[in-house]
């Protein structure tokens, strides 16, 4: 009589077990996505910003720099430039003298990447730098953009466009 009891109880565990791994399995189908969703939205949001503000960085870096290789603040006649260079997966902002160079990169989080456009046409590579007055330098295409966004999801992402005059904006992608 014990040894059916104990069947019993046993079958009523096991029934137990299965019911809750069956909800929770309905609540990680709910609760994956949005979690999923919420790192996508966060993720981008603080790249662009990360992004944009190096950007704006090297915009002033170079006006200082490019005041100073014009008279204004010289010395020792050393000449200096800052560049940043954007890659899929990191960016780097390189600040060089004939003397010395430092520079600092940045890793995307994971799942976010960011590529070039001149004007629609995608473009790999070669340094973003400006000119004294705020200018992109190496522009003869008009507007640049750079798109932020996490894979596979380019709909969610975010655009930073620089005009020739050197106006940096950010919008939503909107497709």
């Amino acid at each position: 009589m014990k040894k059916q009891e104990n069947k019993q109880q046993a079958g009523f565990v096991l029934m137990e077990v299965l019911m809750l791994m069956a909800i929770m399995a309905l609540l990680g189908l709910v609760a994956i996505p949005s979690a999923m969703q919420f790192y996508r939205e966060a993720a981008i949001e603080y790249e662009t910003e990360h992004l944009l503000s190096d950007l704006r960085r090297t915009q002033s870096l170079n006006r200082l720099i490019e005041g100073a290789n014009h008279g204004f603040y010289v010395r020792d006649g050393v000449v200096k430039k800052a560049v940043m260079e954007i890659r899929s997966e990191d960016y780097c902002v390189t600040v060089s003298s004939s003397q010395e160079e430092t520079s600092m990169s940045h890793h995307y989080l994971p799942l976010v990447r960011v590529s070039r456009q001149w004007n629609g046409t995608n473009v790999d590579s070669g340094p973003i730098t400006f000119k004294d007055n705020g200018e992109l330098k190496n522009v003869g295409l008009g507007m640049m953009t750079l798109l932020i966004c996490c894979e596979g999801w380019p709909q969610e992402g975010r655009k930073i466009m620089i005009s020739k005059a050197g106006r940096i904006r950010v919008e939503r992608v909107s497709w």
